[in-house]
């Protein structure tokens, strides 16, 4: 199974550079998504992995698209998604790719701990809400470490510019009737969240936006299907007005 693994990045230093370089003893190859990129960290990094810079800030989620079409375009198996901030520990890489194997379409790590209690809260608030609309049983659906299988992330219909990417991931996976894992992660780390409160309403609206579009494929009972769509057309009138 050939490997990637895909690096968005903004504003990063030395914690770029030592996640490439421990990322490139799991797989065959590391692209580095650089928004507003550093000469010296590009540098440091030249002949370790595949660079593609972009001189604006483009978001997360034009980043990782970006990076998905490489991965399609260069007949990966399949790829891994990572932070750039040094808080995944990356040797789990090689359980993730595993349990791929093992039939899985898209493997989420399942983060030890949050950064605080709010972010604790606001994670399973979303989840619980991801789930219900799914099925899943999953428990940390934002963890930014994410395995996919090449052949089935093509199915997914991706469009997000900013953090919502990894919401509409779960969506998309659903809709497309996709196989969805999660694997125990270690988080070597925490730093303060790059999450602002404009990208939490972004990732409401996103949420609120997919849930009417596809309300023919949500597999509930009717007075459930009522209360969710009721639920995500007063959340997107409120998120849209605070957008």
């Amino acid at each position: 199974m050939r490997t990637l693994a895909i690096i968005p990045a903004f504003n990063e230093g030395d914690s770029l550079v030592k996640t490439v370089r421990k990322s490139r003893r799991y797989v065959d190859s590391v692209l580095l998504l650089y928004d507003e990129p550093s000469e010296e960290i590009c540098n440091k990094l030249d002949g370790i992995c595949d660079i593609i810079t972009s001189e604006k800030r483009s978001g997360k989620g034009s980043a990782i698209r970006r990076g998905m079409e490489y991965a399609f375009d260069n007949g990966y198996d399949a790829f891994v998604i990572i932070d750039s901030d040094g808080e995944r520990d990356v040797g789990d890489i090689k359980g993730m790719l595993n349990l791929l194997g093992s039939g899985y379409d898209i493997v989420i790590g399942k983060r030890d701990r949050q950064r605080c209690i709010s972010r604790l809260l606001l994670n399973r608030f979303t989840n619980w809400w991801i789930n219900i609309v799914t099925g899943y049983s999953l428990s940390d659906s934002l963890s930014g470490f994410n395995a996919f299988r090449t052949s089935s992330a093509r199915r997914l219909d991706l469009s997000s510019n900013g953090f919502e990417i990894e919401t509409e991931m779960v969506l998309e996976a659903k809709r497309n009737l996709l196989k969805v894992a999660e694997f125990p992660i270690i988080v070597p780390s925490i730093s303060k969240s790059k999450v602002r409160l404009k990208d939490h309403i972004m990732i409401n609206n996103l949420f609120d936006r997919w849930v009417i579009m596809n309300r023919k494929q949500l597999d509930v009972g009717y007075p459930r299907k009522i209360f969710i769509l009721a639920f995500a057309t007063f959340g997107l009138m409120i998120g849209r007005m605070l957008e």
